[in-house]
């Protein structure tokens, strides 16, 4: 149920003093009035700054390591919700290395205190296997409920959805959902209401997730995406995107539109499925929403990396523009994919695997360095059919390429079409097909060697990926300590 926790972080407004919620009034948050704050040092200014910043408000630029140093001046300074924030950064790891204990004891320090939104993130953050634990997370939510803290709401809401919690109760914790729609009327609480109709998971509970009440939530969010919120532009993207009849290109637009101001869950996003497009099942049937667009993908993951957020996808798209962009940076992109791979984020193993064969192709790099680059190729083969295909396209691609040997790209290409025939993409089992075709000109010796490679399951054979997994050891490629993947 972590989502659960994730999805909390994007609806919970805070309910502190001199902090906005995140809501749309009518009207546009002064924005001068702040920048000016901050410039004069102003606790309260630097941790409304930090706050907006972290959730997209205000065209504030996303940047992790302001975010953390300007919550830690503030809370310096005296601000109580400066060093709650400075907490949260703490916890998720923004800007800073991340420390949940550290996190946690300043919470309850302002819990101390009586900060009702501080009891809010203890509530949220504390684990909900223990039922001591959770007798304490509902005393802590009763007192912030008492105290006015909207977030309170939806952290029952929240709580009530928890696998391991002893008063699970779905339909409980759609009525908290509501409360906090009624009781805050804000965009972010919008998001939540419009989250559960188009996910479908109010299906069933349309007494309490009424159609009236999804076409006000709806209704806001138009409103908020007319006043050039960002969050709201995220929200209705997807309504967009994924509601039967809804406007695919519009959806995609609105995705951009809340990149471009700032909202970093459309930066991840567009990094995603601009990457690799975005598709999903409707009614049994497997069907593209979004085409694939790999410049926009990389330019999304280098504003992203540049604004600190390191998510493993974030940046293998990054490491992919550095090893493969116009401006090639192979040093830091065969750094950042190792460190994927020592994250078993193993996908960086293909990415990896091409940087290094084409520095056998293209820098003149010695044969060892194509040999670890069809290691790491043919140890991602059993997961990944791209790193397969790879394996067959340089091998028989180019009769200029160092690296050409037909024989091994049919054996290859046999591989896959055993394995991968069912793959959406139709012309890599055409490019299979054809370099299989070619088997039969083969010489008597080309024919041999390719039906022993066939008969042995070159490249994705157990023996084929436990001899390339201690090359990639040795040579530092994965962890010395690393298990074989099976």
């Amino acid at each position: 149920m972590k989502w659960l926790v994730i999805w909390c972080l994007l609806i919970a407004p805070l309910s502190a003093a001199n902090i906005p919620d995140g809501a749309w009034n009518g009207k546009l948050w002064d924005r001068n009035e702040l920048l000016a704050g901050v410039q004069k040092q102003d606790p309260d200014a630097l941790a409304e700054w930090a706050y907006c910043a972290r959730r997209s408000l205000l065209q504030l630029p996303y940047d992790a390591k302001l975010i953390y140093q300007r919550a830690k001046q503030a809370a310096q300074a005296g601000s109580l919700v400066g060093m709650r924030l400075e907490a949260k950064c703490q916890y998720l790891g923004t800007g800073i290395k991340q420390d949940e204990a550290a996190a946690m004891k300043k919470w309850e320090r302002l819990v101390e205190l009586g900060m009702a939104d501080a009891m809010v993130d203890v509530a949220t953050y504390s684990p909900t296997e223990d039922a001591t634990k959770c007798a304490e997370i509902e005393k802590l939510l009763d007192q912030a409920d008492a105290k006015g803290a909207i977030r309170a709401l939806g952290a029952r809401a929240n709580l009530l959805l928890e696998d391991d919690y002893a008063k699970m109760d779905r339909r409980e914790s759609y009525r908290y959902r509501v409360k906090a729609f009624r009781a805050s009327r804000d965009v972010f609480s919008a998001m939540s209401i419009s989250y559960l109709h188009h996910s479908g998971e109010s299906r069933g509970y349309e007494a309490i997730l009424t159609p009236k009440l999804i076409a006000e939530a709806r209704a806001m969010l138009q409103e908020g995406v007319e006043l050039n919120h960002p969050n709201a532009m995220f929200r209705r993207s997807w309504e967009e995107l994924e509601l039967p009849g809804g406007d695919k290109h519009k959806g995609v637009m609105l995705q951009v539109r809340a990149a471009n101001l700032g909202n970093l869950d459309a930066v991840r996003v567009l990094t995603k499925w601009m990457g690799y497009g975005y598709r999903d099942y409707h009614e049994g049937k497997r069907r593209t929403l979004v085409k694939s667009n790999v410049p926009t993908a990389r330019r999304a993951a280098r504003y992203a990396y540049d604004a600190g957020i390191r998510e493993n996808r974030v940046v293998y798209t990054y490491a992919t523009q550095m090893a493969r962009g116009g401006k090639k940076n192979h040093p830091l992109a065969e750094k950042l994919l190792k460190g994927l791979i020592a994250n078993g984020f193993y996908v960086a193993h293909d990415e990896l695997g091409l940087l290094r064969v084409d520095r056998y192709i293209h820098k003149r790099a010695p044969k060892a360095e194509a040999d670890l680059g069809f290691a790491n190729l043919y140890y991602l083969s059993n997961r990944s059919s791209d790193a397969l295909y790879y394996v067959f396209w340089l091998c028989a691609e180019d009769e200029k390429y160092p690296c050409y040997d037909l024989v091994r790209g049919a054996a290859a290409a046999q591989c896959y079409l055993k394995n991968y025939r069912k793959s959406e993409n139709q012309w890599v089992i055409d490019y299979a097909e054809k370099l299989v075709k070619k088997a039969e000109q083969f010489s008597e010796k080309e024919s041999k060697e390719y039906r022993r490679l066939v008969e042995l399951g070159y490249p994705m054979s157990e023996k084929y990926r436990r001899e390339a997994f201690e090359m990639l050891k040795k040579a530092g490629d994965i962890p010395a300590d690393a298990r074989f993947a099976e």
